[in-house]
C-alpha cells in the first residue's frame, strides 16, 4: 500500500507499507521516481527492510536532499531526531499517524549518497528518549517474528 508521498523537483519519494503471511505487522519500502522528458516518471530505486526508522539521500539536480521515513511503532512516538554530521533533523510525529515521511535539504555536497551513518533517538509526548524501550519492544514483538519466517 502507497501510505505518503513527497515531491521535490521532478522526483517523488513514495513510502509504502508490505506485509507477509504470519506476521501481523507492516513493514515500510520506498521508491524514488523520477520524471523524464516524456512527463513520466520512472522507478529509479526501490528498497525495503524492517528498520523502524530509515534514511537515504537523494540527489536532485545539484542539491542533496535527507530523506526520513518510517513508522510510529504503537503509535507512541510524538518526536524522532535523527543525528548526522553534528546536525540534528526532526520529525514531529502525529500519535494518529502511522508512518512519516519528511525531507531535509542539504547544505553540504556528499559524494557518496549510500554511506551515512545516522543515530536515531525518539521521544514520546513528554519529550521522554523512548528509544530503548521501543526498539526493545520492536525487536520482542515483531522481529522475532519475522525471524521465525524467514527460516
Amino acid at each position: 500500500d502507497i501510505e505518503k508521498t513527497i515531491t521535490i523537483d521532478n522526483v517523488k519519494f513514495t513510502l509504502f507499507s508490505y506485509s507477509m503471511p504470519k506476521v501481523k505487522f507492516k513493514f515500510v519500502g520506498y521508491a524514488i521516481l523520477r520524471k523524464g522528458i516524456n512527463n513520466k516518471y520512472k522507478i529509479e530505486s526501490f528498497g525495503y527492510g524492517t528498520n523502524l526508522n530509515n534514511d537515504c539521500i537523494i540527489k536532485i539536480g545539484k542539491e542533496n536532499h535527507l530523506v526520513l521515513y518510517g513508522m510510529n511503532y504503537k503509535g507512541e512516538i510524538a518526536k524522532i531526531v535523527g543525528k548526522y554530521d553534528n546536525r540534528n533533523y526532526e520529525v514531529n510525529i502525529n500519535r494518529d499517524d502511522e508512518f512519516y515521511l519528511k525531507d531535509f535539504k542539504l547544505n553540504e555536497v556528499i559524494e557518496n549518497t549510500n554511506s551515512i551513518c545516522m543515530n536515531w533517538t525518539l521521544y514520546d509526548n513528554n519529550l521522554n528518549d523512548i528509544t530503548n524501550q521501543i526498539n526493545r519492544e520492536y525487536n520482542e514483538e515483531v522481529l522475532r517474528h519475522y525471524e521465525y519466517y524467514e527460516r
